[in-house]
């Protein structure tokens, strides 16, 4: 989870503070809520990295019990972004993965490098 956090920051494209924070380790998600909103965020956007598909965690514990304390805490816009799923770019790059860990071509149709 780690390691994704900070390839997706590593291109520099995004201009706005990111946090890693997790149920299982310090800081918490409830943890940076509570510090971002003494700081004065008004905005936050969840990314759950570490899961693939919607389950209890995401739709319940973040998107329903999260969001209602960010409200709580004065956030007034909270957005999580959805799980990969069975996105078509998503499963190619599992793909990808499994037929080069094979030492073959891949044959995904579009190319994720």
């Amino acid at each position: 989870m780690r390691v994704t956090f900070h390839i997706t920051r590593a291109d520099g494209n995004t201009p706005h503070p990111a946090i890693l924070s997790c149920s299982s380790f310090e800081p918490t998600l409830t943890a940076t809520l509570e510090s971002l909103a003494r700081s004065g965020v008004k905005q936050v956007v969840v990314i759950p990295v570490s899961f693939v598909t919607e389950h209890v965690e995401t739709l319940h514990e973040i998107n329903i019990e999260a969001r209602e304390e960010a409200e709580k805490l004065g956030i007034e816009k909270f957005r999580m972004m959805p799980a990969v799923g069975d996105s078509p770019k998503f499963i190619a790059a599992l793909a990808d993965v499994v037929l080069h860990a094979m030492g073959r071509e891949s044959s995904a149709a579009e190319p994720l490098h």
